[in-house]
């Protein structure tokens, strides 16, 4: 799992636990993109994600099956 601030290039990458889930901790309050790669699955890119001082930020993705080279992007809020 991978997050990219879109503004100064910053990124910080985790690993998920045994149930799927990350966290991102200590990062700056911004604009940032997130993108899962997982062998078996499609590229999951989420654009337009905001980072604000002491307000935690919750994304539930699902994974399609498929290939890694196979993207969805998902943009704005859902």
């Amino acid at each position: 799992v991978k997050l990219l601030n879109a503004e100064n290039g910053f990124t910080q990458t985790a690993t998920t636990a045994d149930v799927g889930s990350f966290a991102f901790r200590g990062i700056q309050p911004g604009n940032y993109v997130l993108e899962i790669r997982a062998n078996g699955f499609k590229k999951f890119i989420k654009n337009e994600i905001r980072a604000s001082v002491d307000s935690p930020t919750e994304i539930s993705v699902v994974l399609e099956i498929g290939n890694v080279s196979e993207t969805v992007t998902v943009r704005g809020d859902n």
